[in-house]
């Protein structure tokens, strides 16, 4: 079996749903340290505006706190984030080709006080899956009772999973202990994503790759899955690392 691993991302972009059709199982990295900002996207996100991108961020409960894991994040309510970000989505694409195909989701979405980080990402990965037709196992690392930290927790979640092969992104191998993978006898394999080109709103601007898969879903439809696999077709998508080291 193959699994990924990944930390709980708020309206993630095509990578991450391009990645989760390889694996038979995903895994919710949500007892690692929530990241505020920087490269991290565990509360925010990208949409298209005709003025450009712009970031969707969801209020946290933070404060004040060095550590504290992504399962455990509050969201602050008290600014409505809800009614602003449901506005900026519809205003953006209600002239989509196939928002309307959608919007029902989303508008309920946005129409609840989601009190838990993790649960709101999830509640929103299951859908995105499901909507671009990936049947891909979901769990959270938060209820498998394994600890260990890096290498060893990934390599603890694909035992307790009972993975013998381990997607990771290509970035990982600047982090992973290919050693410690060698020794537990799991397969090392990463997945080089190529972000494809495909008609999105606002003609006037140039394409901007890496936003939330909702960009695609919104102009592309039923075609979403499509065209990321003519970018990224299965059988140029994986590349095993030789862990003969």
């Amino acid at each position: 079996m193959i699994l990924a691993i990944h930390q709980p991302t708020y309206l993630p972009y095509l990578g991450f749903i391009e990645k989760m059709s390889h694996v038979e199982a995903y895994a919710i990295l949500d007892t690692v340290q929530f990241i505020r900002g920087g490269d991290a996207y565990h509360n925010r996100n990208l949409i298209k505006t005709t003025d450009g991108p712009i970031w969707l961020t969801v209020p946290v409960r933070h404060k004040h706190r060095q550590y504290q894991q992504i399962c455990k994040v509050g969201i602050e309510n008290s600014t409505k984030w809800y009614v602003k970000h449901w506005r900026s989505i519809f205003y953006a694409y209600e002239k989509a080709p196939f928002f309307n195909s959608y919007m029902d989701f989303f508008e309920d979405l946005y129409s609840k006080k989601w009190d838990n980080l993790a649960s709101l990402n999830e509640y929103i990965i299951r859908y995105l899956l499901k909507e671009f037709k990936i049947n891909t196992e979901i769990v959270r690392v938060s209820e498998l009772d394994i600890d260990g930290k890096s290498t060893d927790l990934l390599i603890n979640v694909c035992k307790k999973l009972g993975a013998d092969a381990y997607l990771s992104g290509i970035n990982g191998m600047k982090y992973l202990e290919i050693s410690k993978i060698k020794d537990a006898d799991i397969r090392l394999l990463l997945h080089d994503f190529k972000h494809p080109i495909y008609t999105q709103q606002y003609q006037h601007l140039e394409f901007i790759p890496n936003l939330s898969c909702i960009d695609m879903l919104f102009n592309c439809g039923e075609n979403s899955m499509k065209i990321l696999r003519e970018a990224n077709p299965i059988d140029q998508m994986f590349k095993e690392v030789d862990l003969q080291i």
